[in-house]
């Protein structure tokens, strides 16, 4: 979040140019996180098997995240979180993202695919 008011910001010099404007910033779901309050979906029913198969992927961080969880299974907790985002917008999987709005980025219209 700091980086995203830096990255526009006239008195910090870096090697690559400031971006003109203070860049929109959103906040993704996770799975356990139990206080989030999304303000977009967006449906990935036609991407979860590729979410799934990428996820697969990450043997490291996927057998840690197996042992936190309560099924000892993090793929179906991933499932089930994007099947209850998909529940809250009606379509079968959705992602849940929450945009930070702050006086520097204005109220953003919203950045995300709008198949909902």
């Amino acid at each position: 979040m700091d980086m995203s008011f830096i990255v526009s910001s006239n008195s910090i010099k870096t090697n690559h140019p400031r971006v003109d404007k203070t860049p929109a910033l959103y906040f993704m779901d996770v799975p356990g996180e139990v206080s989030f309050r999304p303000t977009e979906f967006v449906d990935i029913t036609e991407e979860m098997d590729l979410k799934i198969k990428a996820l697969s992927k990450h043997k490291s961080q996927y057998e840690w995240m197996d042992s936190l969880t309560v099924e000892n299974s993090f793929i179906e907790n991933i499932k089930a979180v994007n099947r209850f985002r998909g529940f809250q917008c009606g379509v079968r999987y959705a992602g849940a993202f929450e945009s930070k709005n702050t006086f520097t980025r204005g109220l953003v219209n919203s950045l995300l695919p709008q198949y909902l």
